[in-house]
């Protein structure tokens, strides 16, 4: 038989008197009957919580579980500070008078009443005062100026800031001599005027000698000042104040008036007190004589290094105003004094100021200034520019399920919220939509609207419900590693809420591995009270959850059965956990769970599948566009440069290669495009068209350069051209000597004279007779190919050129002297040789020449230069021919060689 159980816990607030009633309306009368039994009590709300501070320190342990006592309801903090029990306070002076707290005390049913009360720190401890030691002194007169050491005080909390200690008699008072010393006693006062005392003596005596002096080393000027070491905020002292008496004898010195944490010389820390001046004191005395000398003087520490700024990046915004405020982000700035309220920042002109937007874009500059403490000043730019643009954002689309607010900015940007209907949840994190301009000059909304951020909640996987158990144990409990520490507590809370018949109550379920979670160090977010804990124990809580599964074909009131499954195995838990309690056993020891704080049970919460966001009436998918963040629950907009075409997922996909998406919230691919593409408006295409005449431009240079050096390269190798006369085949030819014949056939019918030289148009050609040629010479001039074995064999012989033969050969000598010479016939037959000059026979067929030297043995002299031209002068030795020889070509005999061309 199915019945109700309805717990309610009712709260009201009577004066400071809270009173909590907890009544059983309903219950199922065949099963578990007493299961929740009727409970109630008055809690009373003190009017203040007072918290001595922790043995010789500024801070107290607060723990508010502890301070309200066994039987306090559970509560949320909702004024004052912030406390997770326990929890260390620092003193203040706002703690010291009281500050109010405020807890909300709430019942199963969300009934709630507040209680305030105020929570005052205590500090009752005194400070630690030590005094100078005693003195004795001596004079010659009746009484004495007497200075002494100051005494040094510390506070837990510190002293106070005026007269923190004082003395029973004024430093420097005139003692007189006595035969008994004066105590001067010296008291100590800290913030909370807890104070602290403590004595020395001065003995006051008659000198017999007096004629010691003493002097102290002090500085000429009152004021002396010191700055700022580079890159510190403290600065090197080198004051080393020193006393001697008469004879040079060092005395010593002690200080009467000055900060005690400051030692002098040395290291001393910039603070305020050395900004305005901070005063000295030292007195040198002698110790036998007591005679003394003074020297006081003021320090002063300055700063005159300039901070260091950092400007952010160079803004660029869009607008369809003409005047538009524009904001960035805040300059950095870093000092010596590192402290960030030391260092001012401003802006010409200032951020948040209206400027003015053009097309092409008003470029506006951005100094940023930054001053320290002592007006030291640095500065950069950057820049903003603005740009007006025609296009704007179309109406907000009509979503649906949903409603758009939209309002236009003091700056002309229009913004729209957005709203769902009665009956659905909206999706997202933000309803915020703005109207931003791409870089390409067109507007759009930010984030994309999308169809599906309404949405209707839908019944999740399971329907569950939480009980919290807590636990006691050593801190080294929590060094385990996690899965290990959760199947030790699974271990042991199975098979006990097995044995109870505890894992299951008609759809509901308990026991399963994953539903059972420890939390070491305490769950997070729990607020709730514990006993004092001892040093080396930490929280253990262990959550059990109860579910159960729900499927596509749940109707609302098969919900309600549920529900009441879920919670009825939830109170038979906490009942057995409070009577007798669950057992753990970790490292060989057992620890119980504790009774004297209330087991926690959640309220009842979805299990949603994967890319759905849990919402207090069931599950929403996460739509096109955006992502499921698992850590906090919440469906996210894809962020720029991202894309999701597919709901209920957990991440967004990136853009390929170079593309990009400057809106939020984009949900298809296409959103991608390219930052380079010729579409993407006025600057992108301008981008483009410079680009392509930058090329244009590089390769007309080029193509200009190339045609310049091509030019001066063929006028160089014009120059220096010359005539070669054309070869043929040896079937037309036996030699290439055929065309020199014809070349000096010609000279001789026009440039008669021993010089045998011609120029034609062509280039110019010198022959001269008996001169040898080199290979390359015959190469180059007259076709001889170096690569042809004939023609090589030719250039190897050693001949010099002489007259024509009767022939019209050209007659060739060797160099050596010897009467044998080669020719060819101009008409290119048989070469003749001769064994010797043609006077004296031997067969030889040349005529005599008819010009100068008109016999082969004749000497032709050059009358212009008063030379010989033949014979010509003997020439260095050749190298030898090469040994292999063709036949009918050259021969080489005893008398030497002969070529018969």
């Amino acid at each position: 038989m199915l019945s109700f159980n309805i717990v309610i816990y009712f709260l009201h607030l009577d004066g400071h008197r809270v009173t909590v009633v907890e009544s059983l309306a309903v219950y199922w009368a065949n099963r578990y009957s007493n299961i929740v039994t009727g409970a109630g009590g008055i809690y009373n709300c003190p009017e203040t919580f007072e918290f001595p501070l922790e043995r010789d320190q500024s801070y107290a342990n607060v723990d508010l579980d502890e301070a309200l006592g066994v039987g306090a309801p559970p509560y949320d903090i909702i004024a004052g500070p912030v406390i997770s029990n326990p929890t260390r306070l620092d003193f203040s002076a706002a703690l010291r008078e009281g500050v109010t707290v405020t807890l909300r005390m709430t019942g199963a049913m969300d009934t709630s009443s507040d209680c305030s009360f105020q929570l005052i720190l205590i500090d009752n401890q005194a400070p630690n005062i030590i005094c100078p030691g005693n003195r004795e002194l001596h004079t010659s007169s009746s009484d004495i100026e007497v200075f002494w050491p100051p005494a040094v005080a510390r506070d837990n909390v510190g002293l106070r800031s005026i007269n923190p200690i004082t003395y029973s008699h004024i430093n420097g008072v005139r003692l007189p001599v006595s035969p008994d010393p004066v105590i001067i006693t010296a008291t100590a006062y800290d913030t909370s005027d807890n104070a602290a005392t403590c004595d020395f003596r001065i003995l006051v005596g008659e000198q017999g000698d007096n004629d010691n002096l003493i002097m102290i080393d002090c500085p000429v000027d009152e004021i002396v000042t010191f700055p700022l070491d580079v890159g510190t905020s403290h600065s090197t002292i080198d004051l080393d104040i020193q006393g001697r008496d008469a004879s040079g004898q060092t005395v010593p010195v002690y200080r009467t008036e000055g900060p005690t944490d400051v030692i002098l010389p040395g290291v001393v820390e910039y603070s305020e007190r050395f900004r305005d001046g901070q005063r000295f004191t030292f007195v040198a005395e002698d110790p036998v004589t007591r005679m003394s000398s003074t020297c006081s003087f003021v320090v002063k520490l300055v700063d005159d290094e300039s901070p260091t700024i950092k400007c952010p990046d160079n803004v660029e915004v869009r607008t369809t105003q003409d005047m538009t405020s524009v904001t960035w982000p805040p300059a950095t700035a870093i000092d010596n004094l590192a402290a960030p309220s030391n260092i001012t920042i401003s802006y010409r002109p200032e951020n948040g100021a209206n400027l003015e937007a053009t097309d092409p874009p008003k470029i506006s500059v951005i100094t940023a200034e930054a001053r320290d403490l002592f007006d030291n000043a640095a500065q950069c730019q950057f820049i903003v520019a603005l740009q007006k643009v025609a296009a704007d954002c179309s109406s907000f689309p009509s979503l649906p399920d949903a409603s758009a607010t939209c309002l236009t900015t003091s700056s002309g940007q229009a913004q729209c919220y957005v709203s769902c209907d009665l009956g659905f949840r909206y999706v997202m994190t933000s309803n915020l939509f703005v109207c931003e301009i791409g870089t390409n000059g067109d507007a759009y909304w930010n984030p994309s609207p999308n169809e599906a951020m309404c949405a209707e909640p839908q019944y999740g996987e399971r329907l569950s419900k939480s009980v919290t158990i807590r636990f006691i144990v050593p801190d080294v409990v929590c060094l385990k590693d996690d899965d290990e520490l959760a199947m030790i507590v699974r271990n042991f809370i199975v098979p006990q809420l097995i044995t109870e018949s505890l894992c299951e109550y008609r759809t509901a379920r308990a026991c399963q591995d994953q539903y059972i979670v420890p939390y070491c160090g305490g769950k997070p977010g729990i607020k709730k009270r514990r006993r004092r804990r001892q040093s080396g124990e930490t929280l253990l809580d262990v959550d059990i959850e109860v579910s159960s599964e729900v499927n596509n074909n749940t109707n609302v009131l098969q919900v309600i059965n549920l529900q009441q499954d879920v919670n009825t195995l939830v109170l038979m838990i906490e009942d057995y956990v409070m009577e007798n309690q669950l057992m753990i056993q970790i490292d060989d020891e057992e620890h119980l769970s504790r009774t004297d704080w209330s087991i926690m049970s959640s309220s009842f919460a979805w299990k949603c599948p994967q890319g759905w966001k849990v919402t207090d009436v069931g599950c929403v998918p996460c739509p096109q566009g955006s992502y499921q963040d698992t850590d906090g629950n919440i469906c996210e907009f894809c962020p720029r440069n991202t894309y999701q075409e597919q709901p209920q997922q957990t991440s967004c996909l990136e853009c390929t290669g170079e593309n990009t998406i400057e809106r939020e919230g984009t949900f298809f691919a296409s959103g991608c495009y390219s930052v380079t593409s010729s579409s993407g408006g006025q600057g992108t295409s301008f981008a483009g068209l410079t680009a392509i005449f930058v090329i244009f431009c590089i390769i007309l240079c080029l193509a200009l350069l190339f045609i310049i050096v091509v030019g001066i390269i063929y006028c160089c190798m014009r120059n220096k051209i010359t005539h070669r006369f054309a070869s043929s085949t040896r079937k037309r030819s036996t030699s290439k000597l055929h065309y020199l014949n014809e070349a000096f056939e010609s000279d001789n019918d026009t440039m008669p004279g021993p010089d045998m030289r011609y120029e034609n148009n062509s280039g110019t050609a010198r022959r001269n007779v008996s001169r040898q040629f080199s290979r390359s010479s015959l190469s180059t001039q007259y076709g001889y190919s170096q690569s042809d074995p004939d023609d090589l064999a030719l250039m190897n012989s050693n001949f010099s050129f002489g007259a024509r033969d009767e022939d019209g050969g050209l007659v060739m000598r060797p160099v050596d002297g010897s009467g044998r010479s080669e020719h060819g016939s101009p008409d290119g037959g048989e070469s003749t040789s001769s064994p010797g000059p043609p006077e004296e026979g031997g067969g030889g067929t040349s005529q005599p020449p008819t010009n100068q030297g008109e016999r082969r043995d004749e000497k032709v002299l050059d009358e212009s230069t008063g030379e010989y031209l033949w014979p010509a002068p003997p020439s260095p030795p050749s190298p030898p021919p090469p040994p292999a020889q063709r036949e009918g070509e050259t021969v080489l005999d005893d008398n030497g060689p002969t070529t018969r061309l």
